[in-house]
C-alpha cells in the first residue's frame, strides 16, 4: 500500500489520514493495492483502493468507519471530470451507486477503470 500512497495528492495524505490507516489494516496478508484514491461520498472523506483481489471502499465515519468489499468484475467504475481540475468517481454495483467527487489523482482514477476488461468495469 506504501507504493499506492505515494501517489496520492498531499491535500488527499491529509484529509484520508484515518481512512488510510483504516484501510491499510482492513487489507488481507499478500493483498496488494494496485490503485488508490481520496475523495468525498455524502460529506464523508472516502478511500477507493483496486486490489489484486477487489475494489475496497473505506468511509471515515464517525464513530465507526463504513468498510465495504466489492467484487473486482462485478462493479462498473467510471471517471466524470469536474470543473475545478478534480474528477467524480463512480462506482456502481448494479444495486449502489456512490459518486467520490473531489479525487485529486486524476491519472490514478482513470487506471481504476482498467485494465482488467474481462468483467463490466468500466461504463
Amino acid at each position: 500500500m506504501t507504493v499506492a500512497m505515494g501517489r496520492l495528492d498531499p491535500r488527499s495524505l491529509a484529509q484520508a489520514t484515518a481512512a488510510l490507516r483504516v484501510t491499510s489494516t482492513s487489507l488481507a496478508a499478500g493483498e496488494v493495492v494496485h490503485r488508490l484514491v481520496v475523495g468525498q461520498a455524502k460529506g464523508l472523506v472516502c478511500v477507493l483502493a483496486r486490489t489484486d483481489r477487489r475494489l475496497l471502499v473505506v468511509a471515515d465515519r464517525p464513530g465507526r468507519p463504513l468498510i465495504e468489499s466489492l467484487h473486482p468484475h462485478q462493479t462498473m467504475v467510471g471517471v466524470q471530470d469536474a470543473d475545478d481540475g478534480t474528477v467524480t468517481v463512480v462506482v456502481s454495483d448494479g444495486r449502489r451507486v456512490m459518486r467520490l467527487e473531489g479525487v485529486h489523482e486524476v491519472a490514478e482514477a482513470e487506471l481504476l477503470v482498467g485494465p482488467d476488461r474481462s468483467g463490466p468495469t468500466y461504463f
